[in-house]
């Protein structure tokens, strides 16, 4: 028997309050900002297929945070990125999987998600790795030009040591704006409220 996947909603902001029956369409506001805890997200043999993906692809050590594996969707190639010319290339079938996971969770305001062609592994194999505070950039999708409102963590194994969450934060109103002060974001900060911290267990996404 397959569990049914258990969807929480962990942040809200302001402006994303009273929109949980409306169509957002393609380009929800700018502001507009909340964040998701779900799990038993895909099926034991997609995340399988997912895992299984990642075995296969080069490992890029080039940077000191944490090793990644990089691939991307063949029908989206720009031949002028090189960087992604030189990915790991599927044909697909990573987006559609994602894609139809989203669509099935029903998320509530609802967005209209649609995963971008690149993808990463990010692998912490020794004590001590992690990834700094930071904002998550924004991309356009080189075939639809579309921009990405959000950012996608899949697990694929569970951290049974102490440590290795993934913390959410939002930005500290600032009281020389008003409009910022109504306003709540994902964006951390050296002086950052934390939201959440969301350990890391095998088919939970963020």
């Amino acid at each position: 028997m397959v569990a049914a996947p258990s969807i929480r909603k962990i942040h809200q902001s302001p402006n994303d309050q009273g929109l949980d029956e409306h169509e957002l369409g393609d380009n929800p506001p700018k502001d507009l900002a909340c964040a998701y805890h779900i799990t038993d997200a895909f099926s034991t043999s997609d995340l399988h297929k997912l895992n299984s993906l990642r075995t296969q692809i080069p490992l890029d050590v080039s940077r000191p945070t944490c090793p990644r594996r990089f691939l991307t969707e063949k029908k989206c190639l720009d031949e002028n990125d090189e960087f992604a010319q030189k990915q790991h290339q599927e044909d697909g079938w990573v987006g559609a999987l994602i894609d139809a996971a989203v669509s099935s969770w029903n998320l509530q305001p609802k967005h209209c998600l649609s995963s971008l062609p690149w993808y990463r592994y990010l692998e912490y194999t020794e004590p001590g790795g992690h990834m700094a505070k930071h904002t998550d950039g924004s991309n356009v999708h080189p075939a639809t030009g579309a921009r990405s409102v959000a950012t996608m963590l899949i697990y694929l194994s569970t951290c049974h040591d102490a440590g290795g969450e993934t913390t959410l934060y939002r930005k500290r109103e600032k009281k020389q704006n008003k409009r910022k002060q109504q306003q709540a974001s994902l964006l951390p900060s050296s002086d950052g409220i934390i939201i959440e911290s969301v350990r890391p267990v095998y088919n939970t996404v963020l």
